[in-house]
């Protein structure tokens, strides 16, 4: 991703974001976010055949292109499956700045 690719304060955000916690799963993040940026512009969009983010896909999928159906289900069934609340809000959020990044870019190109 650029450096300062976006006004300060979003900047800050992705930084912290993609740099914060374990590495492992900043790299997750990382992933996450790409994708919905690319699934929110109708890119080609792969998340990865391992079997971590395989079984994250529909959620993420339904975060990026559907926020509001999210129910409570979603989320049991994600800790039933053995993810962390922490995981849960981190690929939550991973996947919202990523397709809001697409709106912004999206925005912007269309005032240019």
């Amino acid at each position: 991703m650029e450096l300062q690719k976006y006004p300060q304060n979003v900047q800050n955000t992705v930084n912290a974001l993609l740099t914060q916690g374990s590495e492992n799963l900043s790299n997750v993040r990382r992933r996450v976010m790409e994708y919905t940026m690319a699934l929110s512009t109708g890119k080609q969009a792969l998340l990865g055949n391992d079997a971590f983010l395989t079984e994250w896909k529909p959620y993420i999928d339904t975060v990026t292109q559907h926020a509001y159906r999210i129910t409570d289900s979603h989320i049991a069934h994600l800790k039933d499956i053995g993810h962390s609340e922490d995981e849960i809000f981190e690929l939550t959020v991973s996947a919202a700045l990523g397709s809001g990044l697409a709106r912004l870019e999206q925005g912007l190109a269309a005032i240019e």
